[in-house]
């Protein structure tokens, strides 16, 4: 995944979008990680399943997909 944030990043400094847009936008992504969660829910998803992630890191992931494979022209 940190490879997979290195080359958006990349992808996104070259397409122009200041260091601070970018990182704003990465800040958004890690704030929608399972691991975010507080209170007494420590293990709230289960971390045996695949289909276990987050729905919303699940999209988060797709957009920032088809971003990357928007700048890179697919």
């Amino acid at each position: 995944q940190a490879n997979a944030l290195k080359a958006m990043d990349a992808a996104l400094a070259k397409a122009g979008m200041p260091r601070s847009e970018r990182r704003e936008l990465f800040a958004t992504f890690k704030s929608c990680t399972p691991r975010a969660a507080s209170g007494n829910t420590p293990r709230a998803v289960p971390t045996d399943k695949p289909s276990a992630v987050a729905p919303d890191l699940s999209a988060s992931l797709s957009a920032a997909t088809n971003i990357l494979n928007s700048l890179k022209g697919k």
